[in-house]
């Protein structure tokens, strides 16, 4: 009955996926435009209709996250690690406070909102970023992006014996 379950979900939202399709092609034909290709979605198995664009974002972002392990290897062979994280983290923060001047939004200005996140940076950015740095002063770039992408494995196994209602299960 759950896989019976599982299946009609996904033609649901299939059915649903086409009928938006179908709405925006309709909305683009009685504007007078052009009927829109990139409305259709891009029939892949599993009931996954991801369309073309957002097959072209997925491989970008693939691209420019796993080639930072490269540009790390090549910083390194010329400034200490710690420079090499204080540049990616300004960078960041100047990134950030662009978005947030755009978005219109403000810095907190209380402490203890401010030594959260000063928390949060110092062990969800630097901490790691300091660490994958400093373990390509000593291994190939392409095996510490292999290991990176093995995170999840081991939140996964870590989850499983360190907490009591994460354990791995069937599907």
């Amino acid at each position: 009955q759950c896989v019976d379950g599982a299946a009609q979900r996904d033609d649901d939202r299939a059915a649903g996926a086409e009928r938006e399709c179908a709405v925006k092609r309709a909305a683009c034909q009685s504007a007078g435009r052009r009927q829109a290709d990139e409305f259709a979605p891009l029939k892949t198995g599993g009931g996954n209709n991801m369309k073309i664009k957002e097959w072209a974002a997925f491989a970008a972002l693939g691209l420019l996250w796993g080639s930072s392990f490269l540009w790390i290897k090549i910083a390194v062979e010329e400034v200490s690690p710690f420079v090499v994280v204080a540049l990616r983290v300004l960078f960041g923060l100047i990134g950030l406070l662009g978005v947030m001047y755009w978005q219109r939004q403000f810095i907190p200005r209380d402490r203890p909102t401010l030594l959260k996140y000063l928390f949060m940076g110092v062990f969800n950015v630097v901490v790691p970023f300091l660490l994958i740095t400093w373990g390509e002063t000593h291994i190939d770039s392409s095996l510490a992006a292999i290991l990176n992408a093995t995170t999840p494995l081991f939140v996964i196994v870590i989850g499983h014996f360190g907490l009591h209602d994460e354990k791995i299960t069937g599907p």
